[in-house]
C-alpha cells in the first residue's frame, strides 16, 4: 500500500463518492474495443505527423 501524505487528512463525502463511482462505471461499459483496421488508422495518422528521424519515444 501506497501512502500519500497529502490526502492524509481528506474528508469525503459520501454523496459525491456515489457520483463519481456511478459514473466511471458508466464510462467503463462505454468503451469500446478498437478494430484492427481503427488501430492501423490511428498509427497512420501519427506517422503523418511525426518529423523525419523523430519516433513516438523522443
Amino acid at each position: 500500500m501506497i501512502k500519500d501524505t497529502w490526502l492524509d487528512n481528506v474528508e469525503i463525502d459520501p454523496r459525491f463518492a456515489r457520483l463519481t463511482s456511478a459514473a466511471t462505471t458508466k464510462d467503463e461499459e462505454e468503451i469500446q474495443e478498437l478494430s484492427s483496421k481503427d488501430v492501423r488508422i490511428m498509427k497512420r495518422r501519427i506517422a503523418n505527423v511525426l518529423e523525419p528521424e523523430e519516433t513516438v519515444l523522443q
